[in-house]
């Protein structure tokens, strides 16, 4: 099958500051893939360029077989509403219902109109549909709930069930764990990993914490200072090679044949 993701030499720069730069790497289907790498390596701005969220200074994103700079405006929202993505900060509507939140991962496929009457007056199959999801993921009950009065947790389960909503081609999640507990941590890595798995999704997730990235992901790509340091199976990836990535001395060195 044709891959999801093709980066080929990418480079990004922000307000005249290079965050990503020389980047190379092939998402297949169905890959779970981790980023780790310590805070300001640039793991939010690459899955940012991967959902179309930002435009490459330098290089090529092919997704879903599209090379995202040759498209206009219009061509690149379509693409990333087929992007699942899940926020660190989760971008939910505090003061709106759970069906609501999660009704609003489609948005980007409707026109304003449409988008509204979703929104406000939503019909028995898409709520049929998002019970379903949140059945899924545990919260059936928490359907008309006001998303201020979820946990945490709970809050994180309807983020997912919104990019889940989209019906997308991939699932992208930016530090989903790190507003709650080690052991919500592990349910929810879990819990991503098997929706992914099930959906035959390729699951691309940046996380701070090694351990729980050995745990559910088969390929551990290390960022640091906007570049790849090692891209491996994570049978592959030794303590040396998160001591280097995560260490602050001005060079770090990392162990030889750091690329698979």
């Amino acid at each position: 099958m044709d891959p999801v993701f093709i980066v080929e030499d990418l480079g990004l720069s922000l307000g005249g500051t290079e965050i990503l730069k020389g980047l190379s790497f092939t998402v297949n289907p169905g890959e779970r893939i981790a980023f780790l790498g310590p805070s300001g390596a640039g793991k939010t701005s690459l899955l940012r360029v991967l959902a179309g969220n930002h435009q490459p200074s330098s290089g090529h994103v092919h997704t879903l077989g599209i090379c995202l700079s040759e498209l206009k405006p219009a061509g690149i929202r379509r693409v990333r509403s087929q992007m699942g993505f899940v926020h660190q900060d989760l971008a939910l509507v505090p003061n709106l219902r759970v069906l609501q939140n999660v009704l609003a991962g489609r948005l980007g496929r409707l026109k304003a109109l449409a988008a509204l009457r979703s929104l406000l007056w939503p019909n028995k199959e898409q709520t049929h549909r998002v019970f379903e999801l949140l059945e899924e993921l545990g919260i059936g009950d928490k359907l008309y709930e006001r998303t201020l009065s979820l946990s945490g947790g709970e809050q994180q389960r309807v983020a997912l069930a919104r990019a889940l909503y989209q019906d997308p081609r991939a699932l992208l999640a930016d530090e989903p764990v790190s507003a709650v507990d080690p052991a919500r941590s592990r349910d929810l890595i879990r819990l991503m990993s098997k929706v992914a798995e099930d959906r035959k999704l390729p699951l691309l997730v940046s996380l701070h914490n090694p351990e729980l990235a050995r745990e559910f992901f088969p390929r551990l790509v290390g960022l640091r200072q906007g570049s790849i340091v090692f891209d491996l199976p994570k049978e592959q990836v030794t303590d040396d090679h998160l001591e280097a990535l995560y260490r602050i001395p001005s060079k770090a060195s990392f162990p030889a044949d750091q690329r698979a």
